[in-house]
């Protein structure tokens, strides 16, 4: 797991304009992948059509099985491009303009469930499966006021993040999503079984000021900023809680959440 360098612990926030251009830059490259895929499923499916009504009953059942597979590979890079989109979105919003105000409360198992469509090219491309990403007890939360998109966005960058730090046998692939109520407050707590977190990541977030700068971060570090940014904009708390096996991230939400909706920390 990534350590943290010198330049990642920098106060202030996009002052510098080559900067800019650098982070820039790195998003875009990053949505050029999700653009190129559904560029390639489209001409596929494309070519399927045209031919379709050639040759037999079974070419063209097969030609249909195929065409099923181009759709579902366009549907899965869209949400891709969304996630580079959204995670670009967050780090260039001030606190102030990052929450969009839900017209009416959401469930939170949609919401989770919708974080793991972000991530579904990112598990095919390791061949793991989404059925080893569990969520467990968000049912019996009420309907909450938050923004239902940023929400899913910041659990995908938790989920990208397992992933990322996941061992590369599919069989040892394991994510709990538990939610649960303590005290006043909605818990969500995140569980992977990869690689731990390094120490030195579980000590910068526990100290005042973490995250204020997010240029020259490494990706992994970068995902668990802009979920805690998320987090805290909608007056809650992110933690680390265990940075050994299994590795758990901590959301705290304030039950208010499910009367009314945050008023955004600035």
């Amino acid at each position: 797991m990534d350590k943290i360098d010198d330049a990642s612990l920098k106060d202030g926030s996009f002052n510098d304009i080559e900067a800019w251009r650098k982070a820039a830059s790195a998003h875009i490259h990053d949505m050029l992948g999700p653009l190129h895929g559904v560029e390639l499923a489209t001409e596929q499916l494309q070519h399927e059509i045209k031919n379709q009504n050639r040759g037999s009953r079974q070419d063209y059942a097969e030609a249909s099985c195929r065409s099923k597979g181009y759709i579902d590979s366009i549907y899965c890079w869209t949400w891709q491009m969304r996630f580079e989109l959204e995670i670009y979105r967050i780090s260039v919003s001030s606190n102030s303009h990052l929450i969009r105000t839900p017209h009416s409360p959401f469930s939170l198992s949609a919401v989770l469930f919708s974080s793991i469509r972000f991530i579904e090219i990112d598990l095919l491309n390791h061949r793991f499966s989404k059925d080893r990403i569990k969520i467990h007890g968000c049912q019996n939360f009420p309907r909450l006021w938050i923004d239902s998109n940023l929400f899913s966005v910041a659990v995908a960058c938790l989920l990208s993040n397992s992933i990322e730090s996941a061992y590369s046998d599919p069989e040892l692939f394991s994510v709990e999503i538990i939610c649960e109520e303590q005290d006043d407050d909605f818990v969500i707590r995140v569980q992977d079984w990869g690689i731990p977190i390094d120490k030195t990541i579980k000590e910068y977030f526990s100290s005042p000021g973490s995250c204020n700068e997010i240029i020259g971060m490494s990706r992994y570090m970068r995902a668990l900023c802009l979920a805690r940014r998320v987090v805290v904009a909608h007056r809650g708390d992110f933690q680390i809680i265990n940075d050994g096996t299994p590795t758990e991230i901590g959301i705290r939400l304030p039950r208010a959440l499910a009367l009314k909706s945050p008023q955004v920390e600035t």
